[in-house]
């Protein structure tokens, strides 16, 4: 009988996170954002199962690295925590709402999928793969996006509208989501060894991913892009 690697499972169940930015339900009241919270949820407390598991039978060796990032981010989850049980409005503090989904229960999963892809994810390739998946998916929100410029009924958000939001639901964090990937792609283009192949990939992530960002018109992230394209030239 051949034996279960739960640390490929649970790197398979990281990269799926990747495309949770694709996740739409329609017939919801929050449609851009609750789905998306609920599966990324459902998800996390999954992967957090088996990695329990995972440290049972491995030990310290898969613990999260102690990095400054780690300390950093684990310490605002806390203090977060605490505002959240001395806040004036406890339930709403620490669900939030049906349209946003935050809240400090939202973000303690967050928390938990950075220490497991911090500890599982433990070479250059499993998180470039990460990245390569996230590039990809959004390249499909943003073809999404560029479809609500239509009139196909069953693209939400279209009639040819001013300000696209993709996949995302509101212009401005699908602008943001945009920019993240397009330097990423960017920087990637720029890799010493890739393939001509890549080099297109990465190319057609930064360019495309740039112009939904122009198609969302949100000035301020608009000024980000090219802010960014000139730090990024002395940089380099």
């Amino acid at each position: 009988m051949a034996k279960v690697n739960l640390g490929k499972i649970i790197k398979f169940g990281i990269y799926i996170t990747a495309f949770i930015p694709l996740v739409i339900f329609s017939e919801f009241l929050s449609p851009f954002h609750f789905g998306k919270v609920v599966v990324f949820r459902t998800l996390v407390e999954i992967l957090a199962v088996l990695y329990v598991v995972l440290l049972i039978k491995k030990g310290e060796s898969y613990f999260p690295p102690r990095t400054p990032l780690f300390w950093a981010i684990t310490f605002f989850t806390l203090a977060f925590g605490l505002t959240t049980f001395t806040s004036v409005n406890f339930y709403q503090s620490f669900f939030g709402t049906l349209e946003r989904m935050g809240g400090w229960f939202s973000f303690l999963h967050f928390w938990m999928f950075f220490v497991i892809a911090s500890a599982v994810l433990r070479k250059k390739e499993d998180w470039l793969l990460f990245i390569k998946i996230s590039l990809a998916a959004s390249l499909l929100s943003a073809f999404y996006g560029f479809l609500q410029k239509t009139d196909l009924p069953w693209v939400i958000g279209s009639g040819g509208r001013n300000k696209i939001f993709g996949t995302i639901g509101n212009p401005a964090l699908f602008a943001g989501y945009m920019i993240v990937n397009a330097f990423l792609g960017l920087m990637l283009y720029f890799k010493p060894g890739i393939s001509r192949n890549e080099k297109y990939f990465y190319g057609a992530v930064f360019l495309i991913d740039a112009f939904a960002v122009l198609l969302a018109g949100v000035r301020g992230s608009v000024l980000g892009v090219i802010v960014g394209l000139l730090i990024f030239g002395l940089l380099y």
